[in-house]
């Protein structure tokens, strides 16, 4: 899993989870095991008479995840708040701030709550909710209040706005590969899926018990944020690239397709996979575009060394070419006997483990071209946050750019509004400037 905010993951676990498990399969079984125990008291919960509200979306998620997670029931926003005060660090006030999968950047962590109040402003409305489930649906993942559990979540509040509104859908004729591609269509360009649901909208609420049943069947469903995975292990020729294969895919189980039309296939069919490249050329580039398109989460494992020249140069290009698209890039350099890790970095975390000059100098590189690409302030101050602690790591000069990088911040410190009063990001022209 590549999801790690709290930067401990091998310590604590996923998300700091009460078991300490880093194990994807594990986290995954305690998850279902933990939503199957709780959900007829969740279904119940919202049963209140009264309008839906952020707070009955945040006691959802706490009575559906209590016995895995610590932080069950507070949103992204006061998990940061509270770790920031916690550890007497400002930058982890930005933990899980910005949060992209696949094709899909979520709402700023600072947004959440005003987001799904648009969405329950609108789902509360029983005629809204009949003629437009699809896009109260849409509006509540693009919220995506919380570092996990999101889909099963809003999938118990959705059923409920559903009901009080005197309909049901259908989820048994669904399929998760459709609804999810809905789903994302939907987040990016709203309607999408209020026309994939149509056909499966019943008339007449069901149950709490029917409800409860249906949920706990769809398993897949009730976990959208489960992805198949591209995996690429990347290096210049000579690095132990090849040599390191086995043991760098880490906790990948997919297999590793040596053929490129074997790869296209693979990402058509929506099965994970691992590959290696020199990145040399446009073909991983190609592919990763490919992946991305279909919703996968792209993962690389860099391998380099010192003394290999013009192909180290070309790979780390390339590499820097990809870093706006990929979830994740470990760096490692093959020692011989062991393949030894020099950095971790990902959309919500920055780990520096030792790294040698060169892993600087690419995670700087990575870090500055989201720097670019982005105009929002709070990602500004994410990307400098990073480049100063991975600058930090490095040798005197790289310190140098870690103390630019932080004037650079202080500058935009006098433009930064308070995060609850900014403007939140739109769907559509009506959407949350409302």
């Amino acid at each position: 899993m590549a999801f790690d905010p709290f930067g401990d993951h091998a310590e604590k676990g996923y998300l700091r989870n009460f078991a300490g498990a880093s194990d994807p399969d594990v986290v995954k079984r305690l998850e279902h095991r933990s939503v199957v125990s709780n959900i007829e008291e969740a279904l119940a919960n919202l049963q209140t008479g009264k309008p839906l509200t952020y707070r009955d979306v945040l006691k959802t998620h706490e009575t559906l995840f209590k016995d895995i997670y610590p932080w069950a029931g507070k949103d992204r926003f006061n998990v940061a708040r509270e770790e920031a005060e916690l550890t007497g660090d400002a930058s982890k006030r930005n933990l899980g701030g910005i949060v992209t999968k696949g094709p899909v950047t979520f709402m700023p962590s600072s947004h959440t709550e005003r987001g799904v109040d648009y969405a329950l402003m609108i789902g509360n409305n029983p005629e809204k909710m009949r003629s437009s489930p699809g896009e109260v649906m849409g509006h509540l993942a693009y919220a995506h209040p919380f570092l996990d559990g999101n889909g099963r979540t809003l999938m118990a509040v959705h059923s409920e706005l559903a009901s009080r509104a005197g309909i049901h859908i259908d989820w048994s004729q669904t399929t998760k590969a459709d609804y999810l591609a809905a789903l994302t269509s939907e987040i990016n360009d709203p309607g999408s899926l209020d026309s994939y649901l149509k056909p499966f909208v019943r008339e007449g609420a069901l149950s709490l018990t029917d409800r409860q049943e249906v949920f706990s069947s769809l398993q897949g469903l009730s976990k959208p944020d489960d992805r198949p995975t591209l995996t690429i292990i990347a290096g210049p020729e000579g690095s132990g690239r090849d040599e390191a294969v086995s043991e760098i895919k880490l906790e990948s189980a997919s297999d590793f397709v040596k053929n490129p039309a074997d790869q296209l296939n693979a990402i058509k069919s929506g099965k994970s996979l691992t590959v290696s490249s020199a990145l040399s050329d446009d073909r991983t580039g190609d592919l990763v575009d490919q992946a991305k398109a279909a919703g996968f989460e792209i993962h690389v494992n860099f391998v380099g060394k010192e003394g290999l020249g013009e192909g180290m140069k070309q790979s780390l290009q390339g590499l820097s070419q990809l870093s706006g698209q990929v979830d994740s890039v470990r760096f490692f350099e093959n020692e011989g006997s062991k393949v030894r890790e020099l950095a971790h970095v990902t959309d919500a975390s920055l780990v520096m483990k030792e790294p040698t000059s060169w892993a600087v100098d690419a995670v700087l590189d990575g870090l500055s071209a989201k720097l670019a690409k982005t105009d929002q302030l709070s990602e500004k101050r994410q990307h400098l946050d990073r480049i100063i602690e991975a600058a930090n790591a490095g040798t005197d000069a790289h310190k140098a750019i870690a103390e630019r990088a932080e004037a650079y911040k202080q500058k935009l410190e006098g433009l930064q509004a308070p995060e609850r009063e900014r403007a939140a990001p739109r769907r559509s022209d009506d959407g949350y400037g409302l």
